[in-house]
């Protein structure tokens, strides 16, 4: 039996399963993950490439200064995203000349998020010509290692919330990728890279992010199979990484058939940091699933994107010959017919959110 609804989605029925055609987003660029481990030569020139394009290096060091108010208190006690009305000052530390060009933080930088140990009054904000307030960006020091500055003396007096991603364009000035509070043992690592870092032993930027990609990806797949998923012949369709539910905001992995990963991208830092992601996803997976062969596909949401301050071309570059290529996802025994490499919405399929 066939049937057509109204919004174009084509119905099958046979033998009692259900076989549903989705039209779904066309991903912006697909790559064909193979089981073999990432080229670390080819991982080192991405990430040296990523850094250059953020206008940052490993030769600065991020902080993020926020108010101690109760307005505050919420992030200071796990909450992932920093408004801008909440961050004091922010700072760069560099190994060699502060550059006097530098006003704020790049786009997608990694951040120490610090809170001062004095509580600081609700500031009053500025108000428009109808009557709304308005936050000022707050101020930006550079200085460098060998200064002897009190912009070194602010930070170290101050608490370390954590560590995030920056993003001068955004309401969300900072999302939180680790919590001192949540995850202490790797806030004592990535602090250990940055103080190498600070040392002269030049690290990679994509360093202390890769490992956090690593250890948030690593718990996601974990939680999936305590929850028994996937489950054979029963459920091989999930959601594998929920945004802030696994941690990484702005981010969000979903399976379809057991053999294709969708990555959405809701965040510039995502963007940003793509190779990243991709490198770490696919090794994750190759690692957890050593009989599965992942095609890994990656799409975002400009609309959402351009929120956060990030244009993206919204025109497609997916294979045209794999665009009627379809994917069978099995959720609860019942099976759909997909088609995560043609146009659609999202990552082409509803998964249960865990």
């Amino acid at each position: 039996m066939m049937k057509v609804t109204r919004n174009g989605m084509l119905m099958l029925a046979l033998n009692k399963t259900f076989v549903a055609a989705f039209s779904i987003r066309r991903p912006l660029t697909l790559s064909r993950m193979s089981t073999r481990p990432p080229n670390p030569s080819l991982s080192k020139r991405s990430m040296s490439s990523l850094s250059a394009n953020v206008g940052s290096s490993s030769e600065a060091l991020h902080t993020v200064v926020v108010h101690r108010n109760r307005q505050s208190a919420a992030f200071r006690e796990g909450t992932q995203l920093i408004f801008g009305g909440s961050v004091a000052a922010t700072f760069t530390e560099h190994r060699g000349e502060s550059p006097d060009n530098l006003i704020s933080i790049p786009m997608g930088s990694l951040v120490a998020v610090v809170v001062s140990r004095e509580s600081s009054s609700k500031e009053r904000g500025r108000k428009d010509s109808r009557g709304k307030k308005t936050n000022s960006n707050a101020p930006h020091h550079s200085f460098s290692t060998t200064d002897t500055t009190k912009h070194r003396d602010v930070i170290n007096q101050s608490q370390l919330i954590g560590y995030g991603v920056y993003n001068p364009e955004s309401m969300y000035r900072v999302r939180v990728l680790c919590h001192d509070t949540i995850h202490p043992i790797l806030t004592k690592e990535i602090r250990s890279i940055r103080k190498q870092n600070q040392r002269g032993n030049a690290q990679s930027e994509e360093e202390p992010l890769q490992l956090i990609l690593e250890r948030k990806i690593s718990d996601a797949i974990c939680t999936r199979l305590a929850l028994g998923l996937p489950s054979p012949d029963v459920t091989d369709t999930y959601r594998l990484v929920n945004g802030e539910g696994d941690g990484l905001s702005g981010l969000a992995v979903d399976i379809l058939g057991g053999s294709t990963a969708i990555v959405m991208s809701s965040a510039a830092w995502c963007e940003i940091h793509r190779d990243t992601i991709l490198s770490v996803l696919e090794q994750s997976l190759q690692q957890s699933y050593e009989d599965a062969d992942f095609d890994i596909i990656w799409r975002n949401t400009p609309s959402r994107l351009k929120q956060d301050g990030y244009d993206v071309d919204a025109k497609s570059s997916s294979d045209e010959e794999k665009r009627e290529v379809s994917v069978v996802a099995t959720e609860s025994s019942v099976k759909y017919l997909t088609y995560p490499y043609s146009d659609g919405q999202k990552t082409g399929f509803y998964v249960s959110y865990f």
